[in-house]
């Protein structure tokens, strides 16, 4: 199987270790109804190039595996991708860029899909630029009335007791909101996962250093969680994030 032989050359390569592949499939017991699996995160470049590597293909098939055995065991479990499509206007499976080329879904999750019996429509995607959307909408809402949301010359900024700073949105012209940062965004994430009726989310991150171009800081996705709480998300959010030799979950 495809996904199988992708798993054993990385073992096999070093490029993964065996303990981290069944750490990453030790969280089924976690998984409760309502709950939304997802994976394989990546971003549509400008180029059309996809940023694929054995990292995201792991971690779909992590979050394909887990969903496969569970779906007839529990109420309402789907499969969900996180795509980063900043700058393009997306339909559900195609993106038209602003050259009219098409963004078609890799080939190699597809493979990853059918061994487990499922289509592409069996998928929920979710659209980042969808989601800066969404999230300035929300930003708008509320910012006037959180006491540690703070402006200055660069733009809107989460201030935490510990004197540490994190930027929410960036200073933009003629917009006295801004453009929102990856926090926002992941917070939008949350509420997203949550309007669809979950009430948890289980999402593989590979955050090695060779996906740093798709992931280059994932404490921002941290960061977008505690913004999603402090907009009053009830979903329980559980990332786990994995390199090469090691998983940390914030679970």
């Amino acid at each position: 199987m495809y996904g199988n032989i992708i798993i054993e050359d990385m073992i096999k390569d070093g490029k993964i270790s065996k303990e981290v592949y069944k750490k990453l499939l030790s969280f089924e017991s976690v998984i409760r109804s309502d709950c939304i699996i997802t994976g394989g995160h990546f971003m549509l470049r400008g180029d059309q190039k996809l940023g694929l590597n054995d990292g995201t293909k792991l971690s779909l098939q992590v979050a394909t595996e887990l969903f496969s055995k569970l779906v007839n065991k529990k109420k309402n479990i789907k499969l969900g991708m996180l795509i980063n499509n900043i700058g393009s206007t997306c339909d559900l499976n195609i993106c038209y860029t602003s050259s009219s080329s098409k963004f078609i879904f890799p080939e190699e999750y597809t493979k990853m899909l059918k061994e487990n019996n499922l289509e592409l429509n069996d998928l929920l995607i979710f659209w980042e630029k969808h989601l800066r959307n969404r999230g300035k909408k929300e930003f708008i809402k509320r910012v006037r009335k959180i006491d540690n949301i703070e402006e200055n010359e660069e733009g809107w900024w989460l201030k935490e007791k510990t004197g540490k700073n994190f930027i929410l949105t960036r200073r933009a012209l003629k917009d006295p909101y801004g453009t929102p940062a990856c926090p926002l965004i992941m917070a939008a994430y949350a509420l997203e996962q949550e309007r669809k009726g979950f009430k948890s989310s289980l999402n593989y991150w590979y955050v090695d250093s060779d996906n740093f171009e798709n992931i280059p800081n994932h404490f921002m996705i941290e960061k977008g969680y505690e913004v999603a709480k402090m907009f009053d998300v009830k979903i329980k959010v559980m990332n786990v994030y994995f390199t090469k030799d090691k998983v940390i979950t914030n679970f």
